[in-house]
């Protein structure tokens, strides 16, 4: 191969790669922003939040679109996210709600804190997006102490059959335009599978939501004393 030829490609390669992280850093935090502070979640991530309590940890901390939504008793939590574009957001939220954030860009494959760190652990709308869901899993039940709780609001695989083959068909599309996002996962199947004991799941369809994307897992389980 010429290298000229070496160098067009080199030179698109690097192109393309640097309007993923432009979209990435920049436009998809703010598309998801616009999505996920609609006012029909509001009272979901309330309900979940309610009964959180000592040393927390949310991951996948976004926008910081539960800030608002934490109890009064909550005075400060640990956030991880994976995506710096997220932080200007953080900010502004953490300022309006007063609770002091310890607010990390890390990794939820590999959880920078010791064994047995957490009271609790929170994810909402993110277990969707990790790569490998398996040993996202295992990192939570690792930082969480043991009679912890875990905390989840993650949307997944419809039990309709009919709506099932959609989400498989639109599952492509979604994975490039919305981050990573899975629409078919069975995640409370998953967090039993991790060793997690489900105290509490509700299913739904969220309201206002196409049932592809709406198809909500809402509950807590705790990790074995």
């Amino acid at each position: 191969m010429s290298r000229s030829l070496k160098k067009i490609r080199f030179g698109a390669f690097q192109s393309s790669r640097n309007n993923v992280g432009f979209y990435t850093k920049k436009i998809l935090p703010c598309l998801l922003d616009l999505a996920m502070t609609r006012p029909e979640l509001g009272s979901h991530r309330r309900q979940l939040l309610s009964g959180v309590t000592g040393e927390i940890l949310e991951i996948g901390f976004g926008t910081g679109a539960n800030l608002p939504y934490y109890p009064k008793h909550v005075k400060e939590i640990t956030a991880i996210d994976s995506n710096a574009g997220m932080t200007p957001f953080v900010q502004r939220r953490m300022k309006a709600r007063g609770v002091q954030v310890k607010h990390l860009e890390a990794d939820a494959h590999a959880l920078p804190f010791p064994e047995n760190a957490f009271d609790t652990i929170v994810t909402t709308w993110t277990l969707c997006s990790v790569e490998n869901l398996d040993r996202v899993l295992h990192e939570i039940s690792r930082v969480l102490r043991p009679g912890g709780k875990f905390y989840f609001l993650e949307h997944g695989r419809s039990p309709e059959g009919r709506v099932f083959r959609l989400q498989r068909l639109l599952n492509p599309l979604n994975r490039t335009v919305a981050g990573g996002c899975e629409l078919t996962r069975e995640i409370s199947t998953q967090v039993k599978l991790a060793g997690f004991e489900l105290e509490r799941l509700e299913n739904f369809y969220i309201e206002k939501f196409p049932r592809t994307h709406g198809y909500m897992f809402q509950g807590w389980a705790r990790k074995s004393p």
